[in-house]
């Protein structure tokens, strides 16, 4: 019988190898029967793929489990994929995590591409990431930063701050504001459980058949217990605006907006910082350009963004350097399709390389140098082309105008009021586990003092 079984696997492995060469799938690692290249991931996963890609080339073909993944390690493909072939790939894998973290697949990042997610895309658009909304609410968050900087100004002049948490905290005040018109103590909490049970891996998203058995139990604590939680916080806020569960399942986007948008703006803030700090020439110069613009008897204002390029240009730059969504969204192609020259099966899960396209070292010289320069002057429109950090196409985040105008306000305003120091070398390691993302290992904490006149941190 043992002979038997590995006989079968044997001749499974060689029609798999076969079925690579007949249908010219894209090169990739060895996948052995059942459980495909699991054994030989290494993380982070953006890096792994990345070394990959200089193996096997710029597209690579891997199974994990029964599941065929496509990872786009080039700025071309990628091009080709979300733009050429846009709608081949505009779908979402299914997974019962999916469901339970969308509300059944019904907000915008996760639902499947069709009329419905059309008329969610456009809501969003227009009425929640448009520039006259997000005008609007500018003022919001200016009080939120200004109380945040008394809150770090009353800590006294060189008291050590711990960066991570005071923006997250003014992300989420932020954030509750603008969605709510109240502040919930909760939401950063939950933002940071559910983002653990996205980092956890689940092996029904590898083997499709063993979902329901939740082997890892990421699915029964989403479904009973942290989006039961969300739900009655939303129902809570939102009261009389969306009385029925039904209404509130309609409004996936708001979940979108509060999760995504708290988790994603929260840790490329901190990425900037960190980088800033680590290099005194360019926290040097960028707060000689906040100065020089806003002087130093007033906070940051929206409005003043647009006169602080090397503010904006720190900004991309890290983008670049430290994309949080290293790998994107998954995307997936219902039916079968080519790609740069190659057959796609049909139900692959479609991963784009944010990471390793932003250190792609054909297009980029010294790609893990942080370097704002890359996107001053001449130079700076083609390389923002050689980058996708909100991915592109019909799937491009729909967050990306706030995030484009929180990012920026949160670094101007912090370097613009205080100077900061750290104490030792700044950790830029990365999380070592996790699926799709880029996040620090370590906390940050630095030390602040004061630069702007007195009075302007009693406001």
């Amino acid at each position: 019988m043992v002979l038997l079984f590995c006989g079968a696997m044997l001749a499974l492995y060689f029609i798999l190898c076969n079925a690579r060469t007949l249908t010219r799938l894209p090169p990739g690692p060895i996948s052995l029967p059942i459980v495909g290249s699991i054994f030989f991931l290494r993380y982070p996963l953006h890096r792994f793929f990345a070394s990959l890609g200089k193996i096997y080339g710029p597209i690579i073909h891997l199974r994990g489990g029964v599941v065929d993944y496509i990872v786009i390690n080039s700025i071309a493909i990628a091009r080709e994929a979300l733009i050429t072939r846009d709608l081949e790939f505009a779908y979402r894998p299914a997974t019962k995590f999916g469901e339970y973290f969308s509300y059944g697949l019904k907000d915008i990042a996760l639902a499947p591409y069709g009329e419905s997610w059309k008329n969610l895309k456009q809501i969003t658009s227009r009425h929640l990431m448009s520039n006259t909304r997000l005008d609007g609410v500018a003022g919001i968050y200016e009080l939120e930063m200004a109380k945040s900087i008394k809150a770090v100004h009353s800590s006294g002049d060189h008291a050590p701050v711990n960066l991570t948490d005071a923006v997250g905290k003014f992300i989420s005040d932020a954030f509750c504001m603008i969605l709510f018109g109240s502040k919930e103590e909760r939401v950063l909490d939950l933002v940071a459980q559910i983002e653990k049970q996205t980092l956890n891996v689940n092996i029904g998203n590898l083997f499709p058949a063993l979902d329901f058995l939740d082997l890892h139990g990421v699915n029964k604590t989403m479904k009973e217990t942290l989006m039961p939680e969300l739900e009655q916080l939303l129902t809570q806020v939102i009261g009389a605006h969306k009385q029925n569960k039904a209404r509130i399942e309609s409004q996936g986007q708001e979940f979108d907006i509060l999760v995504a948008g708290v988790d994603t703006i929260k840790w490329t803030a901190v990425w900037a910082m960190a980088e800033v700090l680590r290099n005194s020439r360019v926290m040097e110069k960028a707060q000689e350009e906040v100065k020089n613009t806003i002087g130093k008897s007033q906070l940051v204002k929206h409005s003043d963004l647009v006169n602080l390029p090397y503010i904006e240009a720190i900004f991309k730059e890290v983008l670049r350097v430290h994309p949080v969504g290293a790998l994107g969204v998954p995307h997936h192609n219902p039916s079968k399709a080519t790609l740069a020259g190659y057959d796609i099966p049909k139900h692959c899960t479609v991963l784009i390389n944010i990471w390793a396209i932003g250190h792609d070292p054909r297009h980029w010289d010294e790609p893990e140098v942080f370097r704002p320069e890359r996107f001053l002057g001449d130079q700076a429109k083609s390389n923002q082309e050689l980058m996708m950090p909100f991915s592109a196409g019909r799937r491009t985040c729909p967050g990306m105008p706030i995030a484009s105008r929180m990012v920026p306000f949160v670094v101007a305003s912090l370097l613009h009021a205080f100077d900061w120091k750290s104490e030792g070398e700044i950790d830029l390691s990365e999380r070592s586990s996790g699926t799709l993302s880029c996040m620090p290992a370590s906390e940050l904490v630095a030390f602040a003092s004061a630069r702007l006149e007195t009075s302007v941190y009693a406001c």
